[in-house]
C-alpha cells in the first residue's frame, strides 16, 4: 500500500509532489499532537496517543480507510458495480492491494470472481490468493466455480489455487 495524502492536503497543495503533500499532512499531524494533552500532560504511552489521533481523526471526518491509487477504499467498492469490465478488473486489482486491511472487500471479490468477463474474474482470484489470510469465506465461492465445467480452463483452475492457498492458512 502507498502513503497518500488526505484529500483535504491535496486540496490545499495543488500542484504539490506527493512528498510535498505528505510533509503537510506530517505537519498537520504535530499539530493535532500539541493539542493532545491530559491536564496539561501530553499523552504518555504511544498506544494511547494512538488512539486519541485515530478517534480524533474519525471524529473530525479525515479518516476515509486506506488509499489506493490515490482513492479511498470505499471508491474502489463502488467502482467494482461499475459497467465497465477494466474498471471492474482495476476495482478488484486495488482491493487485493487493500485487503489485508478490512474484511469489507472479500463479499466483493467474490462477486468479482463471479463476473462474466473473464479479465475480472481472473484479477479477483488473484485479489483473494493475495489476501488469503482474510479470505477463507470465500472457499465455497471458489471450489464452486473450480468445478464449474462451464466456466474457462484457466479460471477453474486459478480458483483451485487459489482455494488451495486459503485452505493452508491458518
Amino acid at each position: 500500500m502507498e502513503c497518500v495524502a488526505h484529500p483535504a492536503c491535496t486540496q490545499r497543495l495543488p500542484g504539490a509532489s506527493a512528498g510535498v503533500r505528505r510533509l503537510a499532512d506530517a505537519r498537520a499531524a504535530a499539530e493535532l499532537l500539541a493539542i493532545i494533552y491530559v491536564k496539561d500532560t501530553y499523552v504518555k504511552t504511544p498506544l494511547k496517543l494512538l488512539v486519541s489521533i485515530s478517534f480524533l481523526s474519525v471524529f473530525a471526518g479525515c479518516w476515509q480507510g486506506p488509499y489506493h491509487d490515490g482513492k479511498p477504499l470505499d471508491q474502489w467498492l463502488a467502482l467494482a458495480k461499475d459497467k465497465s469490465p477494466e474498471t471492474r478488473r482495476d476495482s478488484a486489482r486495488a482491493l487485493g492491494k487493500l485487503g489485508l486491511q478490512t474484511d469489507e472487500v472479500v463479499p466483493v471479490l467474490v462477486d468479482l470472481a463471479k463476473d462474466e468477463n473473464k479479465g475480472v474474474q481472473m484479477q479477483a482470484i488473484f485479489a483473494l490468493r493475495a489476501i488469503s489470510p482474510r479470505a477463507k469465506a470465500a472457499l465455497p465461492a471458489l471450489t464452486e466455480i473450480a468445478f464449474d465445467k462451464g466456466q474457462d480452463q484457466l479460471v477453474r483452475r486459478a480458483a483451485a489455487k487459489t482455494a488451495k492457498v486459503i485452505r493452508r492458512q491458518p
